[in-house]
């Protein structure tokens, strides 16, 4: 009877341990597609602001380096690639005519 119990607890013990490793695995895993996903946009942003800067010095097409913004997602993904609004706070009228 003893020994019955004592392999029962261990298959528990088991399982358990085997649902811990795969649960940090899988944490594990997360973290790096994390990072993964980072760094890609990281290098699409980089390459659609130099696109950018090339472009607004008038250097043609073939010549540029980067790339242009082909997944139409910089104004939302890249910090910093978000047109400039207007920085006038007030409603008042700062000019006439």
């Amino acid at each position: 009877m003893i020994r019955v119990a004592l392999i029962r607890a261990l298959q528990i013990l088991s399982v358990a341990a085997a649902l811990v490793a795969i649960y940090s695995l899988s944490a594990w895993l997360t973290a790096i597609d994390r990072q993964v996903e980072r760094a890609s946009l990281e290098a699409y942003c980089t390459g659609v602001a130099v696109w950018s800067a090339e472009e607004s010095r008038g250097i043609a097409p073939e010549r540029r380096t980067g790339h242009p913004d082909y997944d139409e997602r910089a104004a939302e993904d890249c910090p910093g690639m978000r047109p400039a609004g207007l920085n006038i706070t007030t409603e008042r009228q700062l000019a006439r005519n």
